[in-house]
């Protein structure tokens, strides 16, 4: 976080992760505020936003909320049919995730903000990088950083994740530990992610081979530097014909679908 300078935002769902990346950038002195997508998921949603909302008040931070149908036309619910038709599965999960990245970068980048936080743990890395691998994804697989710098001419705001190095169980004992409240309902549409099963087998190896989360995240690093393997270099981005915004093709994958919906 050292050379990072600008504008920042994190983004928060109401749970732990994003939620210590906010109040460690609160102890480092670094001013920051808060952004929250309301899915429109019922009573989940709901609590999601009343954690938030009790958390910027809290420490005095300012909360900017924003409803996914107002850039997407529709709330999570109601593209479960949606998600059923076009790819097959009866949880929006894929589309959702899609949604919230596109919708922080528009929002951060036409607010000003230069960096965008979020709640990224090693865990998240190590499984990652484990998923990359077995789907033979190399670009993929050297994107993975706890740093992306900002891109002017495809209007991408910067990426940071400031717990990066931080395994998940350490993040579980802080919120424990300071009784931070978070998000407890369940999201009725939650799939069993793969990563997540990737994850636990991780952490099980884990308990024979210490600091193989680690290694395999910094290995990675490694790599790129002797191979000089630059993100920018190794992705071709550009502007989308229909919003500007970074793409890896001709049309982003979120105006290739806003355009199917009626």
């Amino acid at each position: 976080m050292k050379h990072v300078r600008g504008r920042m935002i994190v983004a928060v769902s109401g749970g732990k992760d994003s939620l210590v990346s906010s109040i460690m950038l609160k102890r480092l002195d670094i001013e920051h505020e808060l952004f929250h997508i309301n899915l429109g998921i019922p009573v989940f949603s709901d609590e999601s936003l009343s954690v938030v909302s009790e958390f910027a008040e809290q420490y005095r931070l300012k909360l900017n909320v924003v409803n996914i149908e107002d850039y997407a036309k529709k709330t999570i619910p109601e593209y479960v049919p949606f998600a059923k038709k076009m790819y097959h599965k009866d949880k929006p999960c894929a589309l959702c995730g899609l949604f919230k990245r596109y919708i922080m970068n528009k929002w951060a980048w036409e607010h000003n903000f230069d960096y965008i936080i979020t709640g990224h743990n090693l865990d998240d890395a190590a499984s990652t990088i484990i998923m990359n691998i077995m789907g033979q994804n190399i670009d993929q697989l050297f994107r993975v950083a706890p740093v992306i710098e900002r891109k002017e001419n495809v209007k991408m705001v910067g990426k940071v994740k400031p717990l990066y190095w931080v395994r998940e169980d350490l993040i579980k004992q802080y919120v424990s530990k300071n009784n931070i409240r978070t998000v407890q309902a369940t999201c009725p549409y939650a799939a069993s992610v793969h990563q997540n099963r990737i994850k636990d087998a991780l952490r099980t190896f884990e308990k024979t081979e210490h600091n193989f989360m680690v290694n395999l995240v910094k290995t990675i690093k490694k790599i790129q530097k002797i191979k000089n393997i630059s993100i920018s270099k190794n992705v071709e981005v550009l502007p989308c014909e229909r919003c500007g915004f970074a793409t890896t093709s001709k049309v982003c994958k979120f105006c290739r679908i806003i355009e199917k919906v009626d």
